[in-house]
């Protein structure tokens, strides 16, 4: 299976003590409402686990599915681009 820059680079953000300590790290992902494409920031905090093609994230109590498709860049809590969208 090929891996995934995403996958390991939020696993990282989760998991790696140099990264870990400060959680105000930010996903932004592309979601639709009322047919318009918008740029939603979800922070690093709501992820629940990290699948093989998704991300499951926790907000007001409810769980949402983030694919791997939707999401366009990771952004550390110092401002630097970890990873984005080509």
């Amino acid at each position: 299976m090929k891996k995934s820059a995403i996958r390991e680079t939020i696993n990282k953000l989760l998991w790696d003590p140099r990264y870990r300590s400060n959680r105000n790290h930010i996903i932004e992902i592309k979601h639709r409402i009322g047919g318009k494409e918008v740029i939603k920031r979800i922070n690093i905090k709501d992820v629940v686990s990290v699948k093989a093609w998704c991300i499951v994230i926790k907000q007001q109590g409810e769980e949402k599915i983030i694919p791997f498709h939707r999401i366009i860049r990771i952004i550390s809590s110092n401002g630097e681009i970890l990873w984005s969208k080509s």
